[in-house]
């Protein structure tokens, strides 16, 4: 994705189904539900876990939630719908929708407070650290610290043309689940433009994310990958949380278990898309040469 917000998770297993995927042990009636769900996902999109893979306790993108506003990039993803792209990215009032976000997390955590109640009466609770991550914050980073002042933001950044080829290969491909009707290269041509826009309003916002540079870590994703314990110890330090040995064991027993394969894991091409380089350069040249420009300023700092 275009930017993303990285967490370290680990919960007990165990084998569902055939054995083939493992998911947490589920004692909330939701958690078993949502296990039920990613399930059939990954039974009808095997491929699905070698682009992006979660269970049913990690984290997902808040797009779901927004998508009870209507305002939400989750029905672009899904859907084939133009329409609605351009009235998103042109109409949408993202304050708007992010208060709604707000107003959403705070009956959650609610929610969370009460069932701590009923469950430990005896004990004090305390509220959980919310963790967001969507590829729709990337050009709105400044209404996300105008709704959440306190908020720390993770950005990691990565090649445009290797931003292109991972969002449509998987939009092209979840869009399966909802469709008999798929133009790739449609689809991809729709996403690119998408993407190139989310880079040219990111690029727009520099100087008023600036004002936040204390509350912001910024990272090519190529050292994230190099060394993602490092990177971890930067988001910890940015939030002014300690990172004890316990973390600091299951991170790296994380990091074991789940070997970065990069290539060999699955094949992104711009041909299969039905889209080329070539025609990427020539219909948004300037905004690309301008992102690759402050890529290259990133990496070496």
């Amino acid at each position: 994705t275009t930017t993303t917000t990285t967490t370290i998770t680990t919960a007990a297993t165990e084998s569902t189904r055939d054995g083939s995927h493992k998911e947490p042990v589920a004692v909330d009636p939701r958690i078993a539900a949502t296990a039920d769900e990613l399930w059939f996902l990954r039974a009808a999109t095997p491929l699905l876990p070698l682009m992006v893979n979660f269970t049913a306790e990690t984290q997902v993108e808040e797009i779901y939630l927004e998508s009870f506003s209507f305002t939400s990039m989750l029905f672009e993803t899904i859907f084939h719908c133009p329409s609605y792209s351009h009235w998103y990215f042109t109409h949408a009032d993202q304050i708007t929708l992010l208060s709604f976000l707000k107003t959403s997390l705070k009956a959650l955590q609610w929610l969370d407070r009460r069932r701590h109640a009923y469950s430990h009466p005896t004990q004090e609770y305390h509220p959980r650290r919310w963790l967001l991550k969507s590829p729709a914050h990337f050009e709105r980073v400044p209404q996300v610290f105008e709704v959440f002042p306190r908020a720390r933001v993770v950005l990691t950044h990565r090649s445009p043309l290797a931003i292109v080829k991972s969002a449509c290969t998987l939009i092209v491909y979840l869009m399966r689940l909802y469709s008999d009707q798929i133009s790739p290269s449609e689809t991809s041509w729709l996403w690119t433009d998408r993407v190139v826009l989310l880079l040219d309003r990111h690029l727009a916002n520099r100087p008023a994310l600036a004002r936040h540079a204390a509350h912001v870590l910024e990272s090519t994703a190529e050292a994230y990958w190099t060394n993602p314990l490092a990177f971890v110890e930067r988001i910890y330090a940015l939030i002014d949380e300690p990172l004890t040995a316990e973390s600091q064991a299951r991170i790296k027993q994380y990091i074991a278990e789940h070997p970065r394969r990069g290539g060999e894991a699955l094949h992104y091409s711009l041909d299969a898309l039905g889209i080329r380089a070539e025609e990427i350069e020539e219909r948004h040249g300037p905004v690309l040469a301008r992102y690759q420009e402050f890529l290259d300023t990133l990496a070496v700092q």
